[in-house]
């Protein structure tokens, strides 16, 4: 039964889809991620743990996904760019893109001078990420948080740059390279992941083409490659092949699986916090720091008996806090939210930092297996960041 139903519901998806990507000039946009990975991961999570899974888990997922589907409706797409010529001051935009490289490189120096500067085998670098010795971008730390990942900024107005031909290829080629090796110190797959999503909704959208299905493709299979060749590294010499999958279903699948622990009632409780809201964790942070509150619910958390996993899917915050109707309503307003970024890039695709933080929100859709971006300071603090260099290099806009 629940077979014929998977089937339905893909048939169902297929035909809704159909209609609303329409409304989109580019094949390469936030729904069409999402819907890719969440109902990949749908169907990946009962072929995984085959008669592990509830079938009103199955439900539930098929439902969020229709809710997100409903809330990427809403708004109506403006038929044309409403056309709005731009202007950047192009000095000051490559005096930022080197300040953000340089600044880059200070927040992650620690980093380079453990993993890079005193470098002595791979063998050590492996034993360092066993060991839990990288931290993930560390938010107590606002210069870290702000600029551990500048490449994600300044690699996309770089790109701007060199379509313009404000800069040559050498020097963007050397910035992507710095990029994707910042990218990677930490043996994690997620910022490597980013910066290749990154770097292709830029190149999209900034210039304005079709990516070919064979680039995508080549996207898809570098990222396997990186994430197999990583667990092989991690898992040893003695790694086999069911072990190397047993990960690959823990980290792509896991969340899904163990997320029915929450709807069972089983989970840590959040009422040893000052305040208990794992939705908020962007304003908690804010009350934190401002010393309103001593304590929150902790971002990285393992609540599950089932497995031992790091991915939590975009639901679970929203679940946790208020039941399964916050886990369809939550969807509803990440589709919306979604759609109106894509909406803004839309009417002018002259607007260089609405592109790159719709880059961000990609990201954020194709995460969607593993935790919620959308809930992250660092959300906040890209917007400001954007928002202030927009300001500082914009020169004049006139119709």
């Amino acid at each position: 039964m629940i077979i014929i139903f998977n089937i339905l519901m893909l048939l169902l998806a297929g035909w809704f889809l159909r209609r609303r990507l329409k409304v989109y000039d580019y094949v390469l946009n936030h729904l069409a991620l999402f819907s890719f990975v969440w109902l990949f991961i749908i169907i990946g999570v009962q072929l995984a743990y085959p008669g592990k899974i509830d079938d009103e888990s199955v439900i539930l997922y098929y439902t969020c996904f229709f809710s997100y589907l409903l809330g990427s409706s809403i708004l109506k797409m403006p038929r044309y760019e409403t056309v709005k010529q731009r202007y950047y001051n192009f000095s000051t935009l490559n005096i930022i893109i080197f300040l953000l490289f340089v600044l880059g490189l200070i927040a992650n120096y620690d980093l380079l001078n453990k993993v890079v500067f005193n470098f002595s085998s791979l063998d050590a670098w492996v034993s360092m990420r066993t060991k839990q010795e990288f931290e993930e971008v560390d938010e107590s730390n606002i210069f870290k948080a702000l600029f551990q990942r500048s490449y994600l900024i300044y690699i996309p107005l770089a790109l701007f740059c060199v379509k313009n031909k404000k800069m040559s290829k050498l020097i963007f080629v050397g910035l992507i390279i710095v990029g994707i090796m910042i990218s990677l110190l930490r043996f994690t797959r997620a910022p490597f992941l980013q910066l290749l999503i990154m770097l292709l909704i830029s190149y999209v959208y900034i210039y304005r083409v079709m990516i070919p299905v064979k680039t995508i493709l080549i996207s898809v299979f570098v990222t396997i490659g990186v994430f197999a060749a990583s667990q092989l590294l991690l898992l040893g010499d003695k790694a086999s092949i069911n072990d190397i999958t047993k990960e690959i279903n823990l980290y792509l699948f896991g969340g899904l699986y163990v997320f029915q622990d929450i709807t069972d009632g089983k989970y840590l409780d959040s009422n040893s916090y000052d305040i208990g809201y794992y939705t908020f964790d962007a304003f908690n942070y804010i009350l934190e720091k401002l010393g309103m509150i001593d304590s929150y619910p902790s971002y990285v958390r393992e609540w599950s008996g089932r497995l031992m996993t790091n991915t939590y899917t975009f639901l679970d915050a929203f679940t946790l806090d208020f039941g399964i109707i916050g886990a369809l309503l939550g969807s509803l307003l990440i589709g919306l939210f979604s759609d109106y970024c894509y909406r803004l890039v839309k009417q002018n695709y002259n607007n260089l930092f609405n592109i790159i933080f719709y880059g961000y929100i990609c990201y954020f859709n194709v995460f969607v297996f593993a935790n919620n971006e959308f809930i992250r300071f660092p959300v906040l603090l890209t917007m400001v960041i954007l928002l202030i260099i927009n300001f500082f290099t914009k020169k004049i806009t006139y119709e």
